[in-house]
Order: structure tokens, then sequence, then C-alpha cells
């Protein structure tokens, strides 16, 4: 399949407004491109890169006659993405194609008609593709097509996977970084599988059956990514941090105390999602459901023996963040990670309750413990051999990409303001998701103390990294380090000695000061704001941000859309991340003025992929917003402004539908 294929479609079909079609300019080329990946790809790569897929066969007039003088036809292929959809069973998808076929058949002038519809869903599960053929005028045929080409039958049980893998590739999507977008998720048409509470409470209940009644199904990892202890599988993971971002924490709560029986972490994460922030009335306000939500954390420690890592880990935050108990937290952080488990969250947990109580040099110590080794074990996931050695290559090149030449000195590099290619260069802005915990303490001990009390610590707690030694040194061997189980019982403090500082830390180090050297910038560039380029407000914006600065963020975002055109990406970029900056700041109306600027822009352009995204990300900042100001008022927020008409899948319909599902049922 071209290129041109994608860009533009072949005479005959009309291009559909509100979904983002391709054209295929060969019979089944997609689809015989798709069983060639289900042979020769790996399982992990496919289970969320594989899309839901509707593929229409057309029969279109030709431009010639045949010999009675009637219209020839010939055939034209055309295909889209679609995640979001009920597929619990086969007549809900040829329910789909038919209304699918009879809308393309009103957008199109000539009288084309319909030959055959193959919808395909990935089953993450089984590594097979499910398909349903709806063949004109009404025959339908159901499949399961594996690896090698062979067709098997499906049984009751396959629609539950299928149900589960398309909910949580569409949760996948609809976490896509607008700055880093997947490839694979460009030019699908996504809608939110837990905006209904029926159809969240349909897909938890056929993933529960699948964990107990599947075997084998929950002892695969199927994993993209490692995250927090707790979560190690991909599907729970993305499942459970839907229901938590769309505030329906009950189910959440649910769904873990029923995967508690089989495992003890599962109790851990329930108490987390009844720890969880909701716009709900009555739950800011529950003190009584705190205190025994910590209870029940308390009780799962002592019923794991003190041995379950991750339900150590979510006991530690309950106690420090909704507690306000730090010395026990410390505690509890410390066992932590001394019961086997070796994730280099445990330590960051540990530093980061020693930020919280002053201890600076005991949570730079903390940062220390963790080696490269435990960081690239929990970076890389269990992929091929192949697959391993290129994510280690990118670790390795973003965690010391602004090492210097004086580094080997102990020194801090600094670089030079030229212009926005320089703010571009910033690499804290992509650092892997298991270095962000790290990140996020040396930014709150820089907040509390200020750099140069900062990198006093550091240098007396620290020697030197990658300093160079002579002959003798290098020939005699080194020393071994003490393990964390023998620091822990041998009473050992962070201060006992001075030790080398680990290079990834050390490279940490180098990335604050970038983002300090230009935020420095920023109080000159606010008294010029014309002398800066959009680019320049929105890399600004990102680090401020990402530094906590809420409302330097506010101004240089609104800078950077003063410059922008109304229908570039920039904007809409823009537009989502201040829809975030304003739910930091508490300022209702202008997130409203946000939402309905951004709902402009996406109703301009339904077939946008980038318009699920932003829809998405709309509706989790207003439920969190309406988490700390109160539903109601943010509802009345919206009454209050005017409206235009932005069709029915306007962003402002979604979140106000969000927000009434909130209130509706107490009333």
């Amino acid at each position: 399949m071209s290129e041109d294929s994608k860009a533009k479609p072949n005479s005959g079909l009309a291009p559909s407004p509100a979904i983002p079609l391709m054209f295929d300019t060969e019979p089944d080329g997609v689809l015989n491109q798709r069983a060639y990946h289900l042979k020769t790809q790996n399982r992990s790569l496919l289970a969320f890169s594989l899309l839901d897929l509707c593929y229409v066969t057309w029969l279109v007039p030709s431009s010639g006659r045949s010999l009675l003088r009637t219209a020839v036809l010939r055939e034209q292929s055309e295909y889209h993405y679609a995640q979001g959809l009920d597929l619990s069973s086969a007549a809900n998808v040829a329910a789909f194609l038919s209304r699918y076929v009879s809308a393309r058949k009103k957008e199109n002038v000539s009288a084309i008609k319909p030959k055959q519809c193959t919808f395909c869903c990935y089953d993450i599960f089984s590594g097979k593709d499910l398909r349903v053929e709806f063949a004109f005028p009404g025959s339908i045929t159901t499949y399961l097509l594996d690896g090698f080409g062979q067709r098997q039958e499906i049984q009751d049980i396959m629609w539950r996977r299928v149900r589960v893998s398309s909910a949580v590739r569409s949760l996948a999507c609809l976490q896509t970084d607008l700055d880093k977008p997947e490839a694979s998720f460009r030019g699908a048409s996504v809608a939110s599988p837990l905006m209904d509470c029926n159809s969240a409470a349909m897909i938890i209940k056929d993933f529960t059956e699948l964990v107990f009644k599947c075997g084998p199904v929950r002892y695969r990892q199927h994993m993209l990514w490692p995250t927090s202890p707790g979560l190690r599988n991909s599907v729970f993971q993305l499942l459970y941090q839907g229901l938590i971002q769309h505030q329906l924490t009950t189910e959440a709560e649910a769904l873990c105390r029923v995967l508690a029986t089989k495992l003890p972490a599962a109790e851990a994460l329930a108490v987390t999602a009844a720890l969880a922030q909701d716009c709900a009335p009555g739950r800011e306000t529950a003190t009584a459901r705190r205190e025994s939500a910590i209870r029940r954390l308390a009780q799962a420690s002592v019923a794991t023996e003190l041995k379950d890592s991750a339900v150590l880990y979510h006991q530690s935050r309950a106690l420090l963040h909704h507690a306000s108990k730090p010395e026990a937290a410390l505690a509890v952080a410390q066992a932590s990670v001394g019961v086997g488990d070796d994730h280099p969250w445990l330590w960051f947990n540990v530093a980061s309750v020693h930020a919280s109580m002053g201890n600076i040099e005991s949570a730079l110590a903390a940062l220390n413990t963790v080696t490269p080794a435990q960081l690239l074990a929990h970076t890389v996931p269990d992929t091929s051999a192949v697959d391993r050695s290129v994510l280690i290559d990118t670790f390795r090149s973003v965690t010391a990409r602004l090492r210097s030449q004086d580094a080997a000195k102990g020194n801090l590099a600094k670089i030079p303001f030229h212009d926005d290619r320089v703010l571009a260069k910033l690499a804290a802005a992509q650092l892997p998701e298991v270095l962000n915990p790290a990140y996020q303490v040396l930014i709150e001990l820089y907040r509390s103390l200020g750099w140069p009390a900062l990198q006093q610590h550091r240098k007396q707690l620290f020697t030197a990294a990658s300093a160079p030694q002579d002959d003798a040194a290098k020939s005699e061997p080194a020393a071994a380090e003490p393990s964390n189980e023998e620091r822990l019982e041998s009473g050992e403090t962070p201060r006992s000695r001075q030790r080398p500082l680990q290079l990834w830390l050390d490279n940490l180090f180098h990335m604050l000061l970038d983002d300090i050297v230009m935020l420095g910038k920023l109080t000159a560039a606010l008294q010029e704001p014309s002398a800066r380029t959009k680019m320049d407000w929105y890399r600004f914006g990102l680090l401020t941000s990402r530094l906590h600065r809420y409302e330097d963020a506010h101004k240089c975002f609104h800078h950077c859309l003063t410059e922008c055109q109304s229908r570039s990406s920039l904007r809409l970029k823009t537009l989502v991340h201040l829809l975030s900056i304003n739910t930091q700041r508490s300022d209702v109306d202008d997130f409203v003025i946000a939402c309905d600027e951004l709902d402009g822009m996406v109703a301009e352009v339904p077939a946008d992929w980038r318009g699920s995204v932003s829809r998405h990300q709309a509706v989790i900042q207003a439920l969190a917003l309406a988490a700390k100001i109160g539903p109601q008022r943010l509802i009345n927020a919206f009454k209050s402004a005017s409206r235009s008409d932005h069709g029915e899948a306007s962003i402002r319909d979604a979140v106000m539908s969000a927000l009434l599902r909130k209130i509706v049922p107490l009333t």
C-alpha cells in the first residue's frame, strides 16, 4: 500500500468528514498485511498497536460502459480504525457495519454498492485475530485467524476476551501524549469505553471472569511497560488507571477486592482506589472512610506477614499523603525495600518521605541506592532480545544526553540560551517513566532549598561522578557494595560515609540545572513577549509546569495562544495543556473558556484523531477540577457561559455528561 493511498481517495469514493478514512490500492491488501503481522510480530508488541479495523469493499460505477450499455462496476476498498465499540457479540458488530454503510452511501453522490465488510479485533490473550465478515445482502461469518492463516471456530468466552482487549486498546489510545504520539494511533476514531457506567461494569465483569476461569491467562504478563509495584499486568494497569481517571473509584475498588483473593497486592490497590479523589458529594469530607481504608492497608500488611512490597509501598504513601504520619510512612517505606522486590520506585518512595521530613541527605542517599541494572530491569519489557537492546540504547542515550567534558571533573555544565532550539533539547521532558518519581524528588528539594543549598548537600554526600582513576586504583579490585538488606540490618545511615554518585542520578542533576537555567531566562522573556516565538512560549510553558510553577505556565501558554493560528496543531496542544494548568490553579472561568475554544477546533475537523484524545483529556481534567471545587459549581460555570453549536459529539456535552453522572445518582 502506497503513501498516496493514505493521503487521497481513489476516484469514485468520497472522503468522509467525520471518519479518518484511508483507501487501499490492492484488493484485501491491508487485511493481508494484518495477517502477516500476526505471523511475524511479537505478541506483546501487537497487544496495543494492532487496532480494531473496519474494512469495506465497494462496487463503484466506472466511467466505461458494457456492450449492453450498462454501467461497469469496479471494486474499491476503504478502511479506518474504530476503537471503543461494543464487541460483546457478532450482532453488535453487524449493526455497527450496517450503520456505517448507510452513512457512507449518503455521503457519496454516485450509486455505490457495498460488497463486503470485514471487522477485525486482535485478542491479546490468545494472540489471534477475531474477524466478522458481513457479505451483502446479509450473510455473516465469524472466525478466529491465527498466525498461520488458519481459521478457528469462535467460542462464547472469546467475545469476553475481545471486549476487554478492545477496551484497553481504546484506553491506551486515549492516553497518547500529543507531543509524542504513537504512529499506530494516528488515523484512529476512538471512543472511551468507560464513559458509560454500564459498559464499564460489563468490562470489569469480563476481566474478572477471564482471570478466574481461563487458567493460564492470569499468569501472562502481556507487558509493554512496567510501572509502580502491584501494577505488573498491562491490561489490568490500563483498566485500573482508566477507572481512577474517570473517577469510577467504587468500580475500581470492587475490581481489586475481587482480585485480592488471588493476588494480595490487589487489596492495596483497592484501598488506593478508595482514597482516590472523587467529585461525588461527600467523598472529600469522609474522614471516617479514609481512616477505615488506612486500617485495611495495615491489615493487608499483617496478612502478608510484611513480605509484600506492593502492599507496604501503598501503605506508606497512604500514611504520608492521607494520614499525615511521616514517621510511620518512613518505617513502612523502609520495610518495603527489604522484602526481595528491587523495584526502583520503592527506594524513590523512601526518598520522597525523607524529603517531606526535611532529611535532605537521607533523601539523596536513598535515590543513589538504585543501580542502573534496577532501572533497566524495570524500564525494558520482557520482549525479544532485539527489542530489549534497542530500548536499552534509547534509555542510555536519554539519561546521558547532557554529559559533557566538564562532567568528568564533577562540575555541572550549563547550556547557553540561544533560541527555541535550545529549549527543545531539555532532556527532562523526555525522561523514561521509571525516572519520573526520582526527578520529582529533586524538584521538591530544589523548591524547598534552592539550587546552591542542594548542590552543597550533593558535594558533602557524594564524590564526583565519573572521576578519573589512576592506573594503581584501576588495578585494585573494587570492594563489594553491601546489599539493600545488609544496609537495613546493619543500621547504616546514609551519612555514615561518602560514596560515589550514580551516573543516572548525576544526569538528573544536569537536567534539573538546565531547567533552572532556562527558567532564569523567563523573567526577561515576560517583559518583552514579542521577542519570543510561539515555540519559545510553548516550551517555556512545559518547563514551568514541570517545575510546578503553574502561574508562570499559565502566562506562557496564553502568550503561545496569541501567536498561534486558529487551526494549528500547536494551538490544540496548548489548549489541552491549559486545561491541566487551570485544574491545578482551580481557575473555573479560564477552564471553561479553554474548553470551549478546544471544542470549536475539534468540531471543525471531526475526523482528526487528535479530537478523541482532546475530548478525553477535557473530561478527565473536568472531573479532577470538580473534585477540588465541587461538580455543581463547574456545571453552573458551563451553563452560564455562552455556547456555540459544535455538533452532537461536542466536548462540552461529554464534560457535562461526566459531571452529571457524579451527582444525579445522589439526588
